[in-house]
């Protein structure tokens, strides 16, 4: 069980990370680069705690999960604002919405199971 848990905390915060970098692209193609600091560093956070909760530290999974859940909300509100403007941006936001949420709530759930290599 402990080393499905760690391939799917691995699946998903791989998938973070490629969702972070594909907004980040995207949100630059269409709205320039007005906001770029604050993605990288966004982008870094995430970084950061992704590597924490992988390495099985407690406080990057409770950081990692309420922001996810926090940042898949706010994805999900945002996205009403797209919809009459582009669809591809509302079917990104949405799906990265969808997902962050999904992040929070499965790494909330599994947060005291240990997902270290010998155990």
């Amino acid at each position: 069980m402990k080393d499905k848990i760690r391939k799917d905390y691995t699946l998903i915060c791989s998938i973070m990370l490629l969702l972070s970098i594909t907004v980040i692209i995207f949100y630059n193609q269409t709205l320039g680069e007005q906001k770029i600091g604050q993605q990288i560093a966004r982008f870094i956070l995430t970084f950061f705690l992704v590597i924490f909760t992988v390495l099985n530290k407690n406080w990057a999974k409770w950081i990692l999960s309420v922001l996810s859940l926090f940042g898949g909300l706010l994805s999900l509100i945002s996205s009403f604002a797209l919809f009459s403007q582009n669809i591809i941006g509302l079917i990104l936001i949405l799906s990265m919405g969808i997902f962050y949420i999904f992040s929070g709530i499965y790494i909330i759930a599994t947060r005291n199971k240990s997902i270290s290599k010998s155990a």
